[in-house]
């Protein structure tokens, strides 16, 4: 379990090479950083507590400020040996359970950029492109023999 993924984003005018980052306006209602982040899975940053830096001039907005969703995954295991036939040939039955509380784990990585080249405000901004960071729950069954 993990409470606190901190992210910066991506670039903001569209490249990937790394680009300027958007002005931060932690000065309006609603934009302090402890409310950026909104927590609902749909649209997960506040869009409106940033603006396009002018051009050539780099933008405030600080190293992660974002937080996502705290990171929630239990795994759990159940083996029973039995013998067969002495000490020489045993059967393992093994019960294996992965994401048991079936949580949703959003991953930083899958954020659309800020702005276009030109200014603009992306549509998609602060919402998850690939909402789904691990896999459903999943149980698998086995039988091991061991000689």
């Amino acid at each position: 379990i993990t409470t606190d993924r901190a992210f910066t984003g991506n670039s903001v005018v569209g490249a990937t090479q790394g680009g300027q980052r958007p002005d931060y306006l932690g000065n309006l209602p609603g934009c302090s950083p402890a409310e950026v982040t909104t927590g609902d899975i749909g649209h997960l940053i506040k869009t409106s507590c940033f603006s396009f830096p002018a051009p050539g001039v780099l933008g405030n907005l600080g190293r992660n400020l974002f937080h996502m969703p705290a990171f929630r995954d239990l795994d759990f295991s159940v083996f029973k040996n039995q013998s067969l036939r002495g000490e020489n040939l045993k059967m393992q039955f093994r019960a294996e359970m992965f994401n048991i509380l079936n949580n949703t784990n959003l991953t930083a990585q899958t954020f659309a950029n800020t702005f276009t080249g030109t200014g603009a405000l992306v549509a998609s901004f602060g919402t998850p492109t690939a909402p789904t960071y691990n896999q459903s729950r999943q149980i698998q069954l086995g039988l091991r023999l061991l000689f």
